[in-house]
């Protein structure tokens, strides 16, 4: 029992471990992306990083935001800024940066729906027969 505690409190440890203020004020994306939020679990705790992705609308591929704070220097934001990344959010959510659960979950109810669109009009669909 003792051992258990040890384990849970480490490992609760290290779920909580966040930056200390002045590193991770904003977040920056590059040119071609936008700041999403990501889904994490109830509980979870992390750096701001943890919690937003960059999505290239292009490819749907999410990536880690540079975060910056004062502690890091006022350079560095230049430098960021220079290149081209911002700090602008996505406006509207992009199914090309869904993350893989939530593409399948609407790629499955989409289909669902065809179906019983399919089953309501009177086409067989996968053995059922729709009006028997």
């Amino acid at each position: 029992m003792h051992h258990t505690a040890i384990v849970l409190f480490a490992l609760f440890s290290l779920t909580i471990a966040v930056l200390p203020p002045g590193y991770e004020e904003e977040l920056y994306c590059p040119a071609d992306a936008c700041l999403k939020p990501r889904k994490q679990p109830p509980g979870f705790a992390g750096p701001r990083t943890a919690f937003f992705g960059c999505c290239h609308s292009s490819d749907g591929v999410v990536t880690e935001p540079h975060a910056w704070g004062v502690k890091v220097g006022a350079e560095v934001k230049e430098e960021l800024i220079n290149n081209g990344w911002h700090l602008k959010e996505c406006e509207t959510p992009n199914t090309m940066c869904m993350g893989e659960t939530e593409r399948r979950v609407k790629t499955a109810f989409s289909g669902l729906l065809r179906r019983m669109d399919r089953l309501l009009a009177g086409v067989n669909v996968g053995g059922l027969v729709s009006g028997v």
